[in-house]
């Protein structure tokens, strides 16, 4: 794969794995492109390139890469574009806080697959009233608008994805 300025996100037409993904690319300023899977035939067509590491999606192709696994993509991003903090305790921060974004936002993707709407909002409750006061907690305590440093880092960006929605 020759590397390319428009980077490539393959994923099904929804928002899943690959919304932090998008989140990450926008905040990063990197042109993409959206390839959206709509068919069995599409992804089998993917596989069948070679270009998906663990035969899994989301894809990114991003600088002659094709990456797979949306937290490395993340990080991938965050490295790239300097979103990883000024120091060694900024990145801590920002792995902490986007671990535990990720398992604040598990809660919402597993809803659809609730057995009824109520136990969905319950368990959906459930996680902002685990997480929001934690998340609360480490803005506050880190003494500006970002959860780690002094500036935007990719920890802020995941946060803010998992709390959209």
């Amino acid at each position: 794969m020759t590397s390319s300025p428009l980077a490539k996100l393959h994923y099904f037409a929804g928002r899943g794995r690959a919304e932090t993904t998008r989140w990450m690319l926008a905040a990063t300023q990197v042109p993409f492109e959206n390839a959206p899977l709509d068919s069995p035939r599409a992804l089998a067509a993917l596989r069948a390139t070679g270009k998906l590491p663990f035969d899994q999606i989301p894809l990114l192709e991003i600088d002659g890469l094709c990456l797979s696994q949306s937290t490395a993509m993340i990080r991938y991003l965050a490295r790239r574009s300097d979103l990883y903090g000024d120091n060694k305790t900024d990145a801590l921060w920002c792995d902490m806080i986007a671990g535990a974004a990720s398992d604040f936002a598990e809660t919402a993707m597993q809803a659809a697959f609730m057995p009824s709407h109520d136990q969905a909002m319950s368990a959906l409750h459930d996680r902002v009233q685990k997480f929001g006061p934690k998340f609360e907690a480490r803005l506050r305590d880190n003494g500006s608008q970002f959860v780690s440093g002094a500036r935007l880092t990719f920890a802020d960006v995941v946060l803010a994805q998992a709390t959209s929605a």
